[in-house]
């Protein structure tokens, strides 16, 4: 997930077009893992190209970890594994109720980092949510420190 060469100076790209199915997109973003803050993918740059993917760091994530409880319930969230910690993956559906993609959010023990990933129609056949729990665990670690 972070093998060069790197999107918004931290994610691999050939992990965004495994989990994108898109040879070509456009990422924009942070330059650097050490000042990273946000990562936005989408074919092109263009505003009618909605964002296809997006990993977003809040440090310092003003919350309660009350508040995030209740967002795991009204999401249906399923929790993450234990290895990772703290968190949740949920569908992400459109206005019609229909499922157009997934989301992870983690966050640390004390509830003051978070980390939220997203996919929206990942690559066919492919698991997006298997997807966008692997980029929380690999980029967690790297962006919790």
């Amino acid at each position: 997930m972070t093998a060069p060469p790197v999107e918004c100076g931290l994610i691999s790209s050939q992990a965004i077009t495994r989990a994108l199915g898109l040879e070509d997109f456009y990422a924009s973003g942070s330059n650097s893992a050490s000042d990273f803050s946000h990562c936005i993918i989408g074919r092109s740059p263009a505003i009618e190209d909605k964002a296809r993917m997006s990993v977003e760091l809040h440090d310092p994530f003003n919350s309660t970890l009350q508040s995030l409880q209740h967002t795991k319930a009204s999401d249906m969230g399923i929790d993450l594994p234990s290895d990772i910690g703290p968190g949740y993956s949920a569908s992400i559906k459109d206005g019609n109720g229909k499922t157009i993609g997934v989301k992870v959010l983690t966050w640390t023990q004390d509830g003051s980092k978070m980390l939220s990933i997203q996919i929206v129609q990942g690559a066919a056949g492919r698991d997006q949510q298997s997807d966008a729990v692997e980029f929380a665990r690999q980029l967690k670690p790297l962006l919790f420190t």
